[in-house]
């Protein structure tokens, strides 16, 4: 995800009523969100809960929407505020991970 010049990487993982997102280094920080609303355009938009694990940064984005709308190449483009600027970024899916036995 970017904002201005700043790049922080996330990773994201969904199920049908919420995302939860862990923000990498500087963050380092996971904070859920629910489903909100679907919006304009299939985008998807959610509202951030509480960090799981503190951080300023993932405390202020608490009340927030995250809206994703359909991006290029099946990827999805996300947008969000912050407490200082709006976030952008867009995002690809990895490859899925083989259950453990």
């Amino acid at each position: 995800m970017q904002q201005g010049n700043s790049d922080v990487s996330a990773q994201l993982a969904f199920t049908p009523d919420k995302v939860d997102v862990h923000f990498d280094e500087p963050f380092s920080c996971n904070v859920p969100a629910k489903f909100l609303k679907d919006g304009d355009a299939g985008a998807a938009v959610y509202r951030f809960g509480v960090s799981t694990n503190g951080g300023k940064f993932c405390q202020d984005l608490q009340g927030r929407d995250l809206t994703f709308k359909p991006g290029k190449d099946g990827r999805l483009a996300i947008d969000f505020p912050s407490a200082k600027t709006t976030w952008h970024g867009d995002l690809k899916p990895s490859s899925a991970v083989p259950a453990q036995p």
